[in-house]
C-alpha cells in the first residue's frame, strides 16, 4: 500500500515540475519508503527507475535520459540529502542545511570520468573536442556552497582527487593558441587587424583583465568567487544561473560551443576552460591575446584593434584610459551598446559615467594608470569617431 502512495506522490510531483517547464518521463518505477517519523519531521525514501528522462531548458537543451538510476533521498529538519546511483559506476550526491542565516550547499561527485559525461549527456555535447576525446579516468569531487548573513561574500571550497593521475587519449590531440585562432576563424569570429600581446599597450590589457576578469592571473580556468556570487544570486532568485564565466571560458564558449544559456552548456565550458589551463597548460598571456582579438564589440566587429578603429577611428595605440574603458562597457552588451550609441540613448551616456566613475579609482590604486583628478572633474562626454560623434554622459 505505501509503495502506491509513494508512486501518487511521484506523479504529483511530476505534475507540478511540469507547470513549472521541466518534464519527466519515467519507466517501471520502484519506491520504498524506509523510514518515516511524522513529528520528528524525518523521511528516508529510495526510488528506482528503470528509465528516467528529463527535459529542462535551463539544465540542457536536449533530454537526458539514464536507465537504471536510483535515488536515496533523507530529510531531516532544515537537511535535505539526495544521493543518486547511476548505471555508469559513478555516485553523486547532493545535500542542502539551512542553520539559522547559515546556508550550505554540498556537492560529491564519485567514480566520475569524461566517459561517464559523455554518456550521460550524449545529445547534448557541442564541442568536437570531447567527442573526439578519450579517458578512463576517474575522478572524485567533493564541494561545498557556505553563506551567512554575518558575511559579505559567500564561499566555496573545492577539491578534486584522481586515483592514477589523468591523462587523454589520443595523444596527439592538443589545444593551444594555434588551435583556438584557427576554430575562431573557422566561425568568422575573429578580428581582422590581428593585434599580439607585444603590440599591445599595457593599460589596455590590464584595463580588461581588471573590468572583465581580475583573478585571471590567479586562478585555473575558473574563479570561485564569482561563482559563489552567481550562486548566491540563484538561491536568493530561485531561479538558475548560468554567469561568472572568466576570460578563458569565454574564449572557449565563443571558439568551441555555442550561446546555450544551459547548465549543461556551462558544466562543459568549464571542463574545456579546466583542461585548457591545467591540461594542456596553455600559458595566460596567450589565452589573454587570443581573447582580445576575438571579443565581440559591435555588429561583425571582432577584437579589440578592430573595436578600436570602428568606436574611435584610431589603433589601441593612441587610445586614452577613457576610451578604453568605453570599450570594456561594450564587451558584454555589443549589440545594446551599438545600437544606443547610434542613437545618442541619455541612458547610455549616464550608464558609461556610472561605469568610468566606479572602475577609474581602482585602475589608478593598482597603478595602471596615473591619477588625473581633471580626467574626470572635467568629463562631461566622449568624442567618438566620424561614425558617432560626442556622446553626453551626464
Amino acid at each position: 500500500m505505501k509503495n502506491v502512495f509513494l508512486k501518487c506522490g511521484i506523479a504529483v510531483i511530476c505534475h507540478a515540475l511540469r507547470r513549472k517547464g521541466i518534464i519527466v518521463k519515467y519507466d517501471n518505477v520502484f519506491a520504498d519508503l524506509k523510514a518515516l517519523n511524522i513529528f520528528k519531521r524525518q523521511a528516508e525514501v529510495e526510488l528506482e527507475f528503470e528509465r528516467i528522462g528529463i527535459l529542462c531548458k535551463e539544465i540542457a537543451s536536449k533530454e537526458v535520459e539514464l536507465e537504471y538510476c536510483t535515488l536515496q533521498i533523507y530529510l531531516q529538519p532544515k537537511t535535505l540529502v539526495v544521493a543518486v546511483k547511476l548505471p555508469y559506476n559513478f555516485d553523486l550526491k547532493l545535500e542542502v542545511k539551512k542553520e539559522g542565516c547559515l546556508k550550505v550547499l554540498g556537492f560529491e561527485l564519485r567514480n566520475f570520468s569524461l566517459e561517464t559525461f559523455k554518456k550521460v549527456f550524449a545529445n547534448n555535447i557541442t564541442s568536437t573536442f570531447i567527442r573526439k576525446m578519450e579517458s578512463s579516468d576517474r575522478i572524485n569531487i567533493n564541494a561545498s556552497y557556505t553563506h551567512d548573513n554575518a558575511r559579505r561574500f559567500p564561499r566555496i571550497s573545492y577539491s578534486i582527487q584522481t586515483t592514477e593521475g589523468f591523462s587523454i587519449t589520443p595523444s596527439v590531440m592538443h589545444m593551444d593558441k594555434s588551435y583556438i585562432l584557427k576554430l575562431l576563424r573557422q566561425r568568422d569570429h575573429l578580428g581582422q587587424h590581428y593585434i599580439t600581446m607585444a603590440d599591445l599597450p599595457v593599460k589596455v590589457w590590464k584595463t580588461i583583465i581588471c573590468t572583465e576578469d581580475p583573478m585571471f592571473l590567479l586562478h585555473n580556468g575558473f574563479c570561485d568567487v564569482t561563482l559563489a556570487m552567481a550562486l548566491r544570486k540563484a538561491i536568493n532568485s530561485r531561479r538558475l544561473s548560468v554567469g561568472c564565466s572568466t576570460i578563458t571560458q569565454q574564449l572557449i564558449k565563443n571558439a568551441m560551443l555555442n550561446s546555450e544559456r544551459t547548465l549543461y552548456r556551462k558544466a562543459e565550458e568549464l571542463i574545456l576552460a579546466l583542461l585548457m589551463e591545467n591540461y594542456y597548460h596553455v600559458p595566460k598571456m596567450d589565452i589573454l591575446e587570443a581573447y582580445l582579438n576575438m571579443i565581440e564589440l559591435a555588429p561583425n566587429i571582432y577584437g579589440i584593434e578592430d573595436g578600436a578603429r570602428f568606436y574611435f577611428d584610431k589603433d589601441c595605440r593612441e587610445l586614452g584610459i577613457i576610451e578604453v574603458l568605453a570599450l570594456t562597457y561594450a564587451i558584454p552588451r555589443p549589440l545594446f551598446f551599438h545600437e544606443a550609441l547610434e542613437n545618442k540613448s541619455v541612458q547610455l551616456g549616464q550608464n558609461i559615467y556610472s561605469y568610468i566613475s566606479t572602475f577609474y579609482p581602482s585602475l589608478i590604486k593598482k597603478g595602471i594608470v596615473e591619477e588625473d583628478e581633471a580626467s574626470m572633474k572635467q568629463l562631461d562626454g566622449i568624442m567618438f569617431g566620424h561614425r558617432f560623434g560626442f556622446l553626453k554622459m551626464y
